[in-house]
């Protein structure tokens, strides 16, 4: 059973309170008892040899092999502005260097007759922005058939949503009669 020592200010006038709790050590707990946070020598328990340390690795722990989840890894945003049919980068090549895109939004304005879309793929430029390679990332994001309506998409985010090959352009393209998608991307290149 957990004790609590609670601590708690009053409200007066325009002040605010504060209610703060801390555990206490249970009265069961024992002098040299591993607490939160703390290293152990597994090679020594009880004060007794028992072997060699053991190696431990962290390569699968959550967000350590994601760099959309990893805190200290710095996150970068492009400007999503397509206003034809031609594929435009989003996120230029660098040698060896992967694109993992960690979250998006855009609208997309369809017209009265044809519906719009978005679609993202990567590829390298010979012409135009992935018009050598272009290899599709995802499905066509639709819009509506009403003129003047835009359909918002937006991706969960926080984790790697897709990802392009390693030394390719990160692109958008989309499609339809009037076209207008506006947007952002949120990326690691890495």
């Amino acid at each position: 059973m957990k004790r609590y020592l609670w601590l708690a200010v009053a409200l007066f006038g325009a002040y605010l309170a504060v209610v703060m709790f801390a555990p206490l050590r249970p009265a069961h707990a024992q002098e040299g008892a591993l607490q939160t946070n703390r290293t152990v020598n597994i090679s020594q328990v009880g004060g007794n040899t028992v072997g060699a340390s053991l190696p431990v690795s962290v390569a699968n722990t959550a967000g350590s092999t994601d760099p959309c989840q990893n805190p200290a890894v710095l996150k970068s945003s492009a400007k999503i502005q397509l206003t034809t049919t031609t594929a435009a980068a989003l996120v230029a090549l660098a040698s060896g260097k992967t694109v993992y895109v960690c979250g998006f939004a855009a609208t997309i304005q369809g017209s009265a007759t044809t519906v719009g879309t978005l679609q993202f793929e990567y590829g390298t430029q010979t012409t135009n922005p992935c018009d050598t390679g272009a290899t599709t990332l995802t499905g066509a994001f639709a819009g509506n058939i009403t003129a003047n309506v835009p359909t918002a998409i937006e991706s969960p985010g926080g984790y790697t949503l897709f990802s392009s090959a390693a030394s390719n352009q990160l692109c958008a393209v989309a499609t339809g009669t009037t076209i207008s998608v506006q947007g952002y991307i949120t990326y690691v290149q890495q």
